[in-house]
């Protein structure tokens, strides 16, 4: 276990566009391979991916949405393992 991975603090999703939603977090880890970006909408339950990053990156705008719509993101670090 990697005891420099620790979890993002300080989710914030801000709307860029009608179709497009900005996501920052603050970066808590020494050493992530990147992190994991999941999503869902109003009515569903789970959270599968939507996309990873590499390690250091601190945001995402996800495009391609639903107007009107609701949408939760979890983000999460990861490290590749060999």
């Amino acid at each position: 276990t990697d005891s420099g991975l620790q979890s993002r603090s300080n989710l914030r999703a801000v709307p860029a566009s009608e179709t497009s939603v900005s996501l920052s977090w603050t970066k808590n880890s020494t050493s992530e391979t990147g992190f994991k970006i999941a999503r869902k909408d109003e009515g569903s339950f789970s959270y599968p991916d939507i996309t990873t990053t590499g390690a250091g990156i601190v945001n995402y705008v996800n495009t391609g949405l639903a107007t009107g719509k609701t949408y939760y993101y979890k983000v999460k670090a990861f490290n590749a393992t060999a």
